[in-house]
């Protein structure tokens, strides 16, 4: 089994909560419902990536309930659908991992050493992949 090890960092609660009600204010519209719903999507992410999805939906002007789900390039293809040219991705952090021996259990560990901006897009910036011979 393959385990990560990161030193938890209690001060982003504090900044968690506060980005939550800022973005809660600026979105008054938004009911709990609405809000579970949308959380339900993207509930593989971290809590800073969901903060990083929340801010550039407010800078963006998008009300994320609209949103239906982020999957990067390649994961779209996976599913048959293609991401449209020209489309601007949400930046999320994803972290770089490389792998070392537990000197004591001999266990491979992935330990997390960096982290890389990388890009996900909304279904909505997608369109399905047609077959060779499918009408346009």
């Amino acid at each position: 089994m393959k385990k990560v090890h990161t030193a938890p960092d209690t001060s982003k609660k504090d900044d968690l909560l506060k980005a939550v009600k800022a973005f809660k204010e600026a979105h008054p519209d938004l009911t709990f419902a609405a809000d579970y719903t949308w959380l339900s999507q993207i509930t593989t992410y971290s809590i800073d990536n969901i903060v990083m999805i929340l801010t550039q939906c407010d800078m963006r002007g998008i009300n994320p309930v609209t949103l239906e789900g982020f999957k990067g390039y390649a994961g779209w293809q996976l599913v048959g659908r293609q991401v449209r040219k020209g489309e601007k991705g949400y930046a999320i952090l994803a972290p770089i991992t490389r792998k070392v021996e537990d000197s004591t259990s001999g266990e491979e560990i992935a330990h997390i050493v960096a982290c890389k901006i990388t890009y996900v897009f909304d279904l909505s910036q997608t369109d399905e992949i047609k077959a060779e011979g499918e009408g346009e």
